[in-house]
């Protein structure tokens, strides 16, 4: 089952799909069913990195990056945690564009 486990399967899945091998009246549907919802899963988690990936990025396109201790990915990860969807901005500090005031004391 070192294979599940690159795949990325839970341990309880593992589990079931090592019930389902010792059991010879199993059906292949079953096993399927697993590895759908396995698939669906890691589909989810790759929606949400992709999500964490555009905000890390967005932040760090928006860091100067220079000698200022202001910064606005030290800015973002100060505020309250949220869970980020693919609806959300992609991040919490709405950092100032090109032709937008910035408001004093913050650097973006």
């Amino acid at each position: 089952m070192r294979r599940a486990r690159d795949l990325g399967y839970s341990i309880a899945d593992i589990e079931r799909l090592l019930s389902l091998w010792r059991n010879e009246a199993r059906t292949s549907a079953d096993v399927k069913r697993i590895a759908l919802d396995h698939a669906t899963s890691l589909r989810r988690k790759i929606a949400e990195m992709e999500v964490m990936l555009r905000a890390v990025e967005h932040l760090a396109d928006h860091c100067r990056g220079d000698q200022r201790p202001n910064c606005p990915i030290m800015d973002d990860l100060a505020v309250k945690p949220t869970k980020l969807t693919q609806d959300q901005d992609t991040c919490a500090v709405k950092v100032p564009t090109a032709g937008t005031r910035r408001q004093k004391g913050v650097n973006a």
